[in-house]
């Protein structure tokens, strides 16, 4: 089920609104997700989501109420650009699952502070991130599920 929770245009980085319009649009966010948040038994943040300067504050709090209310999450697409701005709410729990591809998994690890020189398969040059490598990014975010999309998929 896909449930729209916020007007784009608010949201849109772009937007003449004012900062009590955008306001307004991050708690109306926040509110119609905790509207029916208890009723759900897993929360995807990613698909169709987007990518607005506006979206870390709402998400933090949407993913602290769905783990303060032990929902499993689902973080992809869209979703994992904004996860290492929100990961802070989300220590220590492995109820969360990250899917990113090859791409998203990179973009992941050198946001975190990782060397991005290590993912590269000298052979080829190109991206190839590990089994260790997973395990490494998801003791960083506090012991997270990670399932690398690839040609061979990686959990």
């Amino acid at each position: 089920m896909v449930v729209p929770v916020y007007k784009s245009k608010y949201f849109d980085n772009d937007c003449k609104c004012t900062d009590e319009d955008k306001k307004m649009a991050v708690r109306q966010m926040i509110d119609r997700t905790s509207a029916f948040l208890g009723r759900l038994n897993c929360l995807v943040i990613g698909p169709g989501l987007g990518r607005y300067d506006l979206m870390p504050e709402p998400l933090t709090a949407i993913v602290k109420m769905a783990v303060d209310k032990c929902i499993p999450l689902v973080i992809d697409a869209d979703g994992l650009h904004y996860f290492s701005q929100i990961s802070a709410q989300i220590e220590n729990n492995a109820e969360i699952v990250l899917t990113p591809n090859i791409i998203e998994f990179s973009r992941l690890w050198t946001s975190s502070g990782f060397d991005p020189e290590i993912l590269i398969d000298k052979s080829t040059g190109k991206i190839q991130p590990l089994k260790g490598h997973c395990v490494e990014l998801s003791k960083y975010f506090g012991n997270v599920t990670i399932i690398l999309k690839s040609h061979e998929d990686v959990i």
